[in-house]
């Protein structure tokens, strides 16, 4: 067994404690919560959410919603399965077995997020405007909607919401933070060659694998971190992006002057659990600041500044012997980005 794999075993029996140690987490943070209800005193009363008090609306309600998540994540799963399955052997494809130069898979990559900065700000509309029910039937019987009701209803202006300062420090965060991975898996594949011990090919799917498990391993953790319900064992999220972000820029540093190829590997997988963690929590803030109505064109316009971030990088560096460089800069920016959440949000 190479060392790849051992590594691999190790991180997939991490992520297995790492989910057992959650379940556990959830079932004490439920009968903790049940228990230090009022209801809970009386025998007579139960929980409305109780199977015995659930009505056959309820039930309905329940089953729909159950069913409305599993086609999503479905749906999602395959979306983002072919998407990163090819992320291993995209760059070794380009240089390995089609021989091209480095400035042209710069090129490739940068056509993607061309693409996206072009769309980003469309599409996101698209989909609050066609992709949800244009009424809702939950106005308490009454036909129509009152003057007061229209007022407080009324959408506020995307500008107003991208303009005000905690979205934009997000947004600020997002860019930095994104188009650092972005731009980590272009780099990943050179920066760990550079350092390669053994002149064969370096085992790419399992070492992307390993990526993927320290990501699982730090999502699991994000759970553990933010869904206690006791006092004194949760941790901000505001916090919890400060450290992603200043973290992040610390393996940067690392990654940049490698001194040898284990070293650059754990630290890679460092900055995926950074990752992992960071998804998740990014979410969660997002979610606060911006409302439903809106979502997808607000994050979709988010993501037009983080592909111009992409595309300027790619062309600037041009090939895949610039990685210290580039991930200099990519601290730099991340600390930067560190500083103003923990100032501004």
């Amino acid at each position: 067994m190479d060392i790849y794999t051992r590594n691999l075993t190790a991180l997939l029996a991490l992520c297995a404690a790492l989910f057992f140690a959650s379940r556990r987490q959830q079932d004490k943070s439920s009968s903790f919560s049940s228990s230090s209800s009022p209801s809970s005193s009386s025998p007579s009363s139960s929980s409305p959410s109780s199977p015995q008090n659930k009505t056959p609306e309820t039930k309905t309600k329940t089953e729909q919603k159950r069913k409305g998540h599993a086609a999503f994540l479905t749906v999602y799963a395959l979306v983002m399965a072919s998407d990163w399955l090819q992320g291993p052997y995209l760059y070794p494809l380009y240089r390995d077995f089609h021989s091209l130069p480095s400035s042209t898979i710069s090129a490739l990559f940068t056509t993607g997020f061309v693409s996206g900065a072009i769309s980003g700000g469309v599409v996101g509309s698209w989909a609050d405007r066609y992709g949800r029910k244009k009424a809702c039937t939950e106005n308490y019987g009454e036909t129509s909607t009152t003057p007061n009701t229209e007022s407080t209803t009324k959408k506020q202006p995307i500008s107003s919401i991208l303009l005000s300062k905690p979205v934009l420090t997000l947004g600020l965060a997002s860019t930095i933070f994104e188009g650092s991975m972005y731009l980590f898996v272009f780099f990943w594949t050179p920066a760990l060659r550079s350092v390669s011990s053994s002149e064969s090919d370096l085992p790419y799917g399992v070492i992307f694998a390993c990526f993927m498990a320290a990501t699982l391993a730090s999502s699991l953790a994000f759970g553990m971190l933010t869904s206690s319900r006791r006092s004194g064992t949760t941790i901000s999220q505001t916090t919890l992006l400060v450290t992603i972000l200043a973290g992040s820029a610390t393996c940067f540093v690392a990654s940049a002057r490698p001194t040898s190829e284990q070293t650059a590997f754990w630290v890679f997988c460092l900055f995926e659990a950074a990752v992992g963690m960071y998804f998740p929590c990014m979410g969660s803030l997002k979610g606060k600041l911006v409302d439903d109505g809106v979502r997808a064109q607000v994050y979709g316009m988010l993501r037009v500044p983080l592909n111009v971030f992409v595309v300027v990088s790619l062309l600037v560096t041009g090939g895949g012997g610039d990685f210290a460089s580039v991930f200099m800069v990519c601290s730099g920016l991340l600390a930067t980005a560190a500083g103003a959440v923990r100032v501004l949000l």
